[in-house]
């Protein structure tokens, strides 16, 4: 029974006639009971039922159907108030509810403008980077480049992105160091080596490339990030600086035995310089035609 009903029947409690001595409600059987319909704009609200344990008279049945309107219209505002407190209820809870993805919509832009921001701080650092820059996915296709892969290579971004890193292949290498390179990659290690390979107008260059393995959140590979550095200037200065050690120590060799024939050459004592310098006396052998030539 809602509230409403109970303050309608409340309203025909006086017009039971049976009491006990306390002045309570009696237990007998009512001799006669009504029902009423409240109605509001032909719309059922509810309805009053109304019993006697006498005899009701006339003007009480004419009191009860004045009263009937007025039960109807009280019920109606009350029923009105319950949903206008329920509708205000539901509009509390959903502006609590709001207020905290209003909150939590606020941190998560924080946190992405904050993401946004070191992205792009990372982004400009891999663009200005001097070393060439790639990332595939696993399947060795490009998706991006930076500018200094460009310098190094001949070939634009516009052009690298979905070829596969083969385009560079110089044919230096065999399958061998391909595959033992890809099985260190795929099993999430790290791949560090030098190879030759062949930039877009098809002259070779040597490089040292790192390959690196990027996890998802599950651990799998799913890309690679490799940076290339052109070391050809530094290993043909390497080489230069190997030829010429070779051909350095073959001519320090004939100047020490042109100097040993000079020096085990001289016949006369007085000009000897080993025997001068027994006998004390001083020569100059750095003059002799021999170690001056």
């Amino acid at each position: 029974m809602t509230i409403a009903n109970r303050l309608i029947l409340l309203l025909a409690v006086p017009f039971t006639d049976a009491t006990d001595e306390t002045g309570g409600l009696g237990t007998a059987a009512p001799l006669q009971a009504t029902a009423w319909p409240l109605l509001i704009r032909d719309t059922l609200l509810g309805v009053v039922e109304i019993a006697t344990f006498r005899a009701r008279a006339g003007r009480q049945t004419a009191l009860i159907e004045e009263l009937l309107p007025v039960a109807a219209m009280s019920l109606e505002v009350l029923q009105r108030n319950l949903r206008t407190q329920e509708l205000l209820a539901q509009t509390q809870e959903q502006a609590r509810q709001l207020e905290e993805q209003t909150e939590e919509l606020t941190q998560s832009q924080a946190a992405l403008l904050s993401q946004r921001e070191e992205l792009l701080i990372q982004h400009s650092a891999l663009e200005a980077a001097a070393n060439a820059i790639v990332i595939t996915d696993r399947k060795g296709a490009i998706e991006w480049v930076n500018p200094a892969f460009t310098r190094l290579t001949g070939y634009a971004r516009e052009e690298a992105i979905g070829q596969n890193p083969r385009v560079l292949n110089a044919g230096v290498h065999d399958r061998e160091f391909f595959r033992n390179m890809w099985q260190t990659v795929l099993s999430g290690s790290v791949w560090q080596g030098t190879l030759t390979n062949k930039r877009k107008d098809g002259a070779h260059y040597q490089e040292e490339m790192t390959i690196t393995p990027v996890r998802s959140k599950k651990g799998e590979v799913t890309h690679f990030v490799a940076v290339k550095q052109d070391i050809t200037e530094r290993m043909r200065q390497e080489a230069e600086l190997a030829r010429t050690k070779e051909m350095a120590i073959p001519m320090a060799d004939g100047r020490v035995h042109d100097t040993l024939y000079y020096v085990s050459g001289f016949r006369d004592a007085d000009v000897d310089p080993i025997r001068s310098a027994m006998n004390g006396r001083a020569i100059r052998i750095d003059q002799s035609p021999a170690l001056t030539r």
